[in-house]
């Protein structure tokens, strides 16, 4: 599979978002844990397939006020992911465990 970062509009995600939501029965104007969302990594809809050889992505069921979309990614030691961009807007990256170099910086938990 060819990885293509802007595949998947924000629309699109949310859409998606909305339907994890909804197959879970997730309140969303209430807090909710992982507890109630289960286990993601097993769900249809939050596995994401659109990512560099060697990690793997689900897309976590909630969003802001303002247009973003969160993930949990993990990757191989040594993985190398080909240079890109995310065309619409930042990104935040929670790093649980090793680290990602980025632009020279190295990221750590």
């Amino acid at each position: 599979m060819t990885f293509k970062p802007n595949k998947n509009p924000l629309s699109s995600c949310l859409s998606t978002i909305a339907q994890i939501q909804h197959d879970l029965n997730l309140d969303k104007t209430k807090i909710f844990t992982s507890h109630e969302a289960g286990d993601l990594y097993t769900h249809h809809h939050a596995h994401i397939s659109n990512i560099p050889s060697g990690f793997s992505k689900i897309l976590l069921p909630f969003n802001t006020d303002g247009p973003a979309t969160f993930y949990i990614s993990s990757g191989a030691p040594d993985t190398v992911v080909p240079k890109h961009s995310h065309e619409e807007g930042a990104g935040i990256r929670f790093i649980v465990s090793g680290s990602i170099i980025y632009n020279g910086k190295e990221y750590k938990q």
